[in-house]
């Protein structure tokens, strides 16, 4: 979940915990919604096209985030506009 989402002038910074699985630079994100992807209705996605470009957590660049652990994700693309605090990202 995004806990805190900054935009930046080529990218958006999204702070938070990963939910479910483990997190790589460049893997990509195609629906975001206030709810997590299993609680989610159709009419809850909004379309995006987001990509992990950069991983930060602890002062430091990572390649991946493992579940339960908090960080930065980096993201590129389109669909930025739907991504606020408190949105979930899915694929």
């Amino acid at each position: 979940m995004a806990d805190k989402v900054e935009r930046q002038s080529a990218h958006i910074a999204v702070r938070g915990a990963v939910n479910a699985g483990l997190l790589r630079v460049g893997t990509g994100f195609t629906h975001v919604s206030q709810k997590p992807r299993a609680q989610a209705a159709a009419d809850d996605l909004h379309p995006v096209s987001l990509v992990i470009v950069r991983i930060t957590a602890y002062g430091r660049d990572l390649d991946q985030l493992p579940e339960g652990m908090t960080g930065e994700l980096h993201l590129s693309g389109t669909g930025f506009e739907a991504v606020v605090d408190g949105t979930f990202l899915s694929d």
